[in-house]
This record gives C-alpha cells, structure tokens and sequence, in this order.
C-alpha cells in the first residue's frame, strides 16, 4: 500500500488525493518490461559445420536368404500384394455333411411316427381287433324307427336297418360289431329314420350311445 509523500497518511489503490491533506498523489509507474533474448546465431553455406564420418546404408543382398519376390500364401485368395499366382484354399464340406444327416434322422423320425398313427387309426387290418357289443339309449321322448350304421369310408349308406322293430323311447338296443368290421374301419357314421344329418363315431373306443333332445335338437352322446 502507497502511502502520501507530505504526510504519510496511507493511501488506497487508485486514489488521485490524500484524503488527509488533499495532496495530489503521482500516477503510478508504468510497468518494466524484460529485456529481449539475444539474436539466434546464423550461419551462411559456406561457415555450416562438415558431416563427417557419415556411415552409408548398407545394401541388401537378396541371395542371402532374403527374397524380396517371395510368394506370399494369402488364406483368403484373390489380390497377393507380394505377387505370385495362390489358390484360394479348399472348402470345408462338414457343415453341409451335418445338415444333410440331420435332415435325414428327422424324416426318417417323422415317417415313423406317421406310420404309427395310420397303424393305429386302422387298428391293425390283420385281425387283431376283438368284437365289441355298443348299447344304444333311446332317450328321445318317441319311437324310433329306422337305425343305420355305415363305415365312414364308404360313399354311399349300407341301407342295412339294425332294427327288427320299433325302437321305443326310455329303452335300448344292443348293436354287435364284429372283429372284422371293426379292424378294417375305425371311424363309422350313425343316423336315424333316414336323416339328412348324421353323426361320426370312432367306435375303437365307444361302449354306449345314447339319443337326447337338447335345445330342441337330436344330439348323440357317447361313453
């Protein structure tokens, strides 16, 4: 901090009087700047200092094991950039060999699997089914007069009628499949008094049947 040249009362930055005894307060000094570095030394052509003793690159001798055209083997084929003419290498046939073997086992599976189901739905046409006894239930609240039963795979009804009489309601009928109907058609079409509609069954696995009205209309329920 300055302080006053006349009466030494401090003085703050900035201040043009004292503001003790009203003396003028000289402007501060300008600030010194460094002195300037030295010129760099320059030398002309001919005061450059001589290399000497310069060591020369040596030259490299190609016969020396060193073969600067030696053929470069590119894996991947196509543009060598040292030259030569390289085959692009063999393709593995592994990967399609797999596919090949897979696809192979899963049709070989699904055949089987196939040849199950046709098997089944056949029932074995050698004979193995037994004979079956089916109990009809007449629940219908009237007589009934004509039953038909027919294989599915035939075009046309058998005109066969199961009854010898009147089939009254609140009562049944059995209806005897033999094993030879029943091994060369699994799946069979049953309707009454000469319908329009009638109803398939699969009758490897029905036991009884039963007619009833629900909602006004004849249904067949089976067990």
């Amino acid at each position: 901090m300055n302080v006053c040249q006349k009466c030494g009362n401090s003085l703050h930055a900035g201040i043009m009087f004292c503001d003790a005894c009203g003396t003028a307060v000289p402007p501060p000094a300008p600030p010194v700047c460094p002195p300037a570095p030295p010129p760099l030394n320059t030398y002309s052509p001919d005061q450059m200092p001589q290399m000497q003793n310069m060591q020369q690159p040596q030259s490299y001798n190609t016969q020396s094991g060193y073969n600067t055209q030696q053929q470069y083997n590119n894996p991947y084929g196509g543009y060598n950039p040292y030259g030569g003419n390289v085959a692009p290498p063999a393709q593995k046939k592994t990967g399609l060999i797999t596919t090949i073997i897979v696809v192979a086992v899963i049709a070989a599976i699904f055949g089987i699997w196939r040849g199950y189901n046709n098997a089944s739905d056949n029932a074995g046409e050698g004979g193995s089914m037994q004979a079956r006894t089916i109990t009809i239930y007449n629940d219908l609240g009237y007589s009934i007069r004509h039953l038909e039963i027919s294989p599915s795979s035939e075009d046309e009804w058998s005109e066969k009628n199961y009854l010898s009489g009147a089939f009254n309601n609140a009562t049944s009928i059995t209806v005897n499949m033999s094993a030879g109907e029943l091994s060369g058609n699994r799946y069979w079409d049953i309707r009454i008094d000469k319908e329009d509609e009638w109803i398939r069954l699969d009758f490897h696995n029905i036991n009884k049947l039963y007619f009833v009205i629900e909602d006004g209309e004849v249904e067949l329920l089976y067990e």
